[in-house]
This record gives C-alpha cells, sequence and structure tokens, in this order.
C-alpha cells in the first residue's frame, strides 16, 4: 500500500509556497503474495521424473509344464557379436568348427539403417502384425469393450474375437488361450463372445454368480490390454511354426555397458520374441579378430 507523507512547512518571507509530498509504499501485504506464489508453484510443477527402461519378465509356466531348454533351430537363429568401439557384428546359424566353413560375419552399427533394418527384415510378419493389431484398437477399426464385476473392477476384455482376463483387477491382462488360463475363464469368454451384443451378463465366477456389465475402454485402459495381445502373439512365435528368428546376443570383455542397453532397446522396439544374452564362444572371439574392421 502506499502513503502519502504531507510535509509541513512555515511559511517564508511572506510567500507562500507549494506543498511537496512524499510517498513511502508499504510492502508488508507483498511478502504475504510471494509465500502464496512459493506455495502454488510448489504444488502444481511438475518434477522430473526418472527415466526407465522397462523389463519384460518371462511369464510363469504352469505347474504341468517341464521347464526344459527351448530347441533353437539353426534357420531361426541370429547372432549379434558386440566388440569394442560401439562395432556390432552378425551372422546367421551356428559357428561350428567341426562343421567348415565358418559363418561370415557382417559389420553394421546401432543406427535405423543397421541392426534395427537387420532384425525388423528377419521378424517382419509378427512386427506387421503386432503393429496392424495396435493401429486397428487406436484408430478404433476395432472396438474394445471391458466387462465390470460387482465390486466395479474389471475382469475381463473383448477386442473383435479376442478375449482377454485380468490378473490384477484391470491393471494387466492375459490373452485367451494362455498360460493361467482354466476352463471355467474360456467359457466365460465363449459366453461373451457368443452374446456380444448384450450389455449385462449373470455368470459364475470363482462359485459365486456375478452379474458383468460391459462398457467401453478408455485409452488409459486399452494399453495394457494391447500389451497383453503383444506377449501372446510372442508367445506364438516362439512356437516351431514361428517365423520370427531367435537372437543370441554375445559381447567380449571390451564391450561397453549401454551397448548392452542399447541392443536390448532394439529387441523391444523390433518386437523380438526370443533373445537372450549369453557367453561369447572361443571361435566367435577369433571370427572377431579377423572381421573387417
Amino acid at each position: 500500500m502506499a502513503e502519502i507523507i504531507q510535509e509541513e512547512k512555515g511559511k517564508k518571507g511572506g510567500k507562500r509556497r507549494p506543498k511537496k509530498y512524499s510517498t513511502r509504499i508499504d510492502m508488508t501485504p507483498m511478502v504475504d503474495l510471494m509465500c502464496l506464489l512459493i506455495t502454488f508453484f510448489m504444488l502444481t510443477t511438475a518434477f522430473s521424473k526418472p527415466k526407465v527402461m522397462v523389463i519384460t519378465m518371462p511369464e510363469k509356466n504352469k505347474p504341468e509344464e517341464k521347464n526344459e531348454a527351448p530347441k533353437i533351430p539353426k534357420e531361426r537363429t541370429l547372432n549379434i557379436l558386440l566388440t569394442e568401439g560401439h562395432k556390432v557384428y552378425y551372422y546367421n546359424g551356428l559357428a561350428d568348427p567341426k562343421t567348415p566353413p565358418l559363418p561370415t560375419l557382417v559389420k553394421t552399427d546401432f543406427s535405423k539403417d543397421g541392426i534395427r533394418k537387420v532384425l525388423l527384415g528377419r521378424n517382419k510378419d509378427l512386427f506387421t502384425t503386432i503393429a496392424n493389431f495396435h493401429d486397428s484398437i487406436t484408430t478404433e477399426k476395432v472396438r474394445m469393450y471391458l466387462y465390470i464385476d460387482d465390486s466395479l473392477k474389471p475382469v475381463f476384455a473383448r477386442a473383435g474375437s479376442k478375449m482377454y482376463r485380468s490378473n490384477d483387477k484391470g491393471a494387466s491382462w492375459i490373452s485367451i488361450p494362455g498360460p493361467q488360463i482354466t476352463d471355467n475363464d474360456v467359457a466365460i469368454a465363449n459366453l461373451l463372445l457368443k452374446e456380444s451384443v448384450k450389455t449385462e451378463f449373470n455368470v459364475a465366477l470363482n462359485g459365486y454368480k456375478k452379474k458383468l456389465i460391459r462398457r467401453d475402454a478408455s485409452m488409459s485402459e486399452i494399453n495394457p490390454i494391447v500389451d497383453a495381445e503383444t506377449k501372446s502373439r510372442k508367445r506364438e512365435d516362439m512356437k516351431p511354426h514361428g517365423t520370427g528368428p531367435f537372437v543370441l546376443i554375445k559381447a567380449d570383455d571390451k564391450v561397453k555397458y549401454r551397448d548392452i542397453v542399447n541392443i536390448i532397446d532394439e529387441m523391444a522396439i523390433c518386437n523380438i520374441a526370443g533373445y537372450a544374452v549369453v557367453d561369447i564362444s572361443p571361435v566367435e572371439l577369433e571370427m572377431l579378430k579377423n572381421a573387417p574392421k
């Protein structure tokens, strides 16, 4: 607030002079305003979030399934060798000194026209089907519906002729058929597909009679369901009738850690279903010594 201070001066020599005024600004209210602004910005400012890489963990097998090491077909095997200087080499098949000649190493890099182009070329069919499914959902060519139980939590989802079941009330999903799916889940899924026009259903979930109500899925709810479908298609591609490559990532002792992270990022970008980081063999170390620089 501004306060006007009037200076009183007497007459001098009988001549009257104009009065002079001075101002003093009271800054006390500004202190309260400053505190309010600081509080406002502290509560509304978005702090920088840490950047992390999402790691897709393997799904649990059923108790009756045997955990045997998968047999990798030679024609579907792609070996990627990493070495110093951010150099990337790859070859197809297996390097067995007992069956010469050894495969030829091809030099590439981490650019979009490098190892990514190689992976997309080998994984074209799977990548295309996953991309087409994602586009059909985001462009609403295929409508996605959720089925809500009495607790108002989603338990099933439907996208076209595909059905999904919620593992934890909508936070994550698993495709039907798939691992950890019971005959009861399959029966309810078939009912929901058969009576897809209806908006309410009476079903038996875990021995209890419940009512399911259908509603449209929001974009935030669609993403984990698309992720479930991606895992389902990758799971199918791992079977003998699949077409995608099995990628074996190998690095010598001179490679930088960032190169390991970069190549795993490429696996996620290209939707590679099967890949593993394994030890490099002595034969492959010799191949690196004779590789083009």
